[in-house]
């Protein structure tokens, strides 16, 4: 993957590349079809495939109402999301983190019930908290400076 640069940001993370073009006023041409063709090109030569299934479009901001063509990996067109989960924070197009705070809500309440049926067991106030350090709160603070300063006082309430 070290030899692998397009002419836009790349975020690399083990098997995971994602591609980002800034689109600067409304009267843009889009160049990520050329870039994702690159993409290809570089795949090939370095005998990697890539998933078109799992390969998605997402556009951000107020630009994402406009109608842009598909982006398409041989002839096939790609699925154009308005949520998409990357490195396990939820992207919203309107980025807005309802959907994350909704994921994270979930999770969190789960393993809540659960350090709730440990503590009717009978475990010892340090295995809970330990627990509860190890299990919960990384759930409640990954990538937080990420989306936390961003929240409105009902989503931080929550």
């Amino acid at each position: 993957m070290d030899d692998l640069s397009l002419l836009c940001n790349i975020l690399k993370y083990v098997d995971d590349t994602t591609l980002t073009e800034i689109i600067a006023s409304s009267s843009s041409v889009l160049d990520m079809q050329s870039l994702l063709n690159q993409l290809l090109t570089w795949s090939n030569e370095n005998n990697m495939q890539i998933n078109c299934i799992k390969t998605k479009e997402m556009i951000l901001g107020s630009t994402a109402k406009r109608d842009w063509p598909l982006l398409t990996i041989h002839g096939t067109p790609l699925e154009r999301v308005s949520v998409y989960k990357l490195l396990g924070v939820f992207i919203s197009a309107d980025l807005c983190w309802e959907t994350h705070i909704e994921y994270i809500i979930s999770k969190a309440s789960t393993r809540l019930y659960l350090l709730k049926q440990l503590k009717r067991a009978g475990l010892c106030s340090s295995h809970l908290l330990h627990f509860y350090t190890t299990v919960i709160r990384p759930v409640l603070e990954y990538d937080s400076p990420l989306w936390h300063p961003t929240l409105t006082k009902s989503q931080i309430k929550r």
